[in-house]
């Protein structure tokens, strides 16, 4: 898992990849144990150690394990405030971390006084401004990031003279739903979702990285592509029940022909259907003989047929503010700054330039 986690990040730092690998055996029970439903997985197309785990009722994985965390906060009796925004690390008598200013709804300041702050304010990539700043290669994305995730950990941090990691490394969310910025997760294309372009042609192996992924959806018309899944896929994912149900899949409900689905996408009906005739004969064969797809677990036989229509997003960053194998944050002269550590998104270092993760 080590090795497999920097030859996918190429820049992380070992030791907070060593440190991973060694309590990762007992994260997962320990979460579980809080309440986290955490019994559905796969193995990632060619892994052969890194193991998904999700939830079986179809729940994001972020969700449950948010939920599970809450709980178990609120049986310790831990405050949670709410509606209030962190401003800035306070500063003990020898310049340590002792707190955070924060500010309320009604713009009051609050101070909070702590023996140590750890910050957990996610990545930037929520952020557009930062984005643009850090990356002004990008191009403009939507973002499936919640509206908080704009780096104000980052700014904090940078106050306490903070060292950083990556900074300008953010990762690309293949296939996000254009209108709610929805993630439709590789799983779907694990159980056999095949992409078209507005032409009805696949362009792309489905099971590439993220970033191969986008790149090739945004080379194509429009910048976009459909994920065509058939009843079954949707039945199995409770968030594309959603997007679905709520008319988010396209302007057809489902599709029981080539026409209607060709409609939905733009394309020729015989173009889609010479697409989809051909994705079954490779199927059949074993052998996905246009782009090397390794699996191809449905045959999209099981009517209707949905189209969905899907575009790269800013899914996160993997860079942040240095820290150590013990969490601690590191000033830029790579020395400990007492009182404070970093937990997720908002620390740097251990996935280099890409989660290996990122799916």
């Amino acid at each position: 898992l080590k090795a497999e986690i920097l030859r996918i990040g190429r820049t992380c730092e070992p030791a907070l990849v060593d440190k991973l690998v060694q309590d990762s055996d007992s994260i997962y029970p320990w979460l579980t144990k809080l309440g986290a439903n955490l019994q559905a997985g796969y193995a990632p197309p060619g892994e052969k150690v890194l193991a998904v785990r999700y939830p079986s009722d179809g729940i994001p994985v972020g969700y449950d394990v948010m939920r599970a965390l809450l709980a178990q906060a609120e049986k310790l009796r831990v405050p949670v405030l709410t509606r209030m925004r962190a401003d800035k690390i306070l500063r003990g008598p020898s310049g340590e971390a002792a707190g955070v200013r924060a500010i309320s709804r009604f713009g009051t300041e609050v101070d909070i006084r702590a023996g140590a702050v750890i910050l957990a304010t996610g990545g930037y990539a929520g952020g557009i401004d930062i984005v643009k700043h850090l990356r002004p290669d990008y191009p403009l994305l939507l973002t499936t990031n919640a509206p908080g995730t704009t780096g104000d950990g980052l700014l904090m941090a940078r106050e306490m003279n903070a060292g950083f990691r990556d900074l300008g490394n953010v990762v690309f969310h293949a296939t996000a739903q254009p209108i709610s910025g929805i993630v439709l997760p590789q799983s779907l294309r694990l159980e056999g979702a095949i992409l078209v372009n507005d032409r009805g042609e696949r362009f792309v192996n489905e099971l590439a990285d993220s970033e191969t992924i986008a790149g090739a959806i945004l080379k194509q018309p429009g910048g976009r592509a459909w994920l065509l899944v058939d009843r079954k896929i949707v039945d199995s994912h409770r968030l594309v029940e959603d997007v679905v149900d709520f008319g988010l899949a396209g302007p057809l409900p489902g599709c029981w022909d080539f026409d209607e689905l060709a409609r939905t996408v733009g394309a020729k009906p015989e173009a889609l259907r010479r697409t989809i005739d051909r994705y079954r004969a490779m199927r059949q064969s074993g052998r996905d003989a246009d782009f090397g797809r390794p699996t191809m677990a449905s045959a999209l036989d099981d009517g209707p047929l949905f189209a969905i229509r899907v575009s790269p997003a800013f899914h996160g960053t993997t860079g942040g503010v240095a820290i150590n194998a013990d969490a601690q944050v590191l000033d830029v002269k790579g020395r400990p700054i007492d009182g404070l550590w970093a937990a997720g998104e908002v620390a740097g270092g251990l996935d280099g330039e890409s989660r290996v993760d990122n799916i």
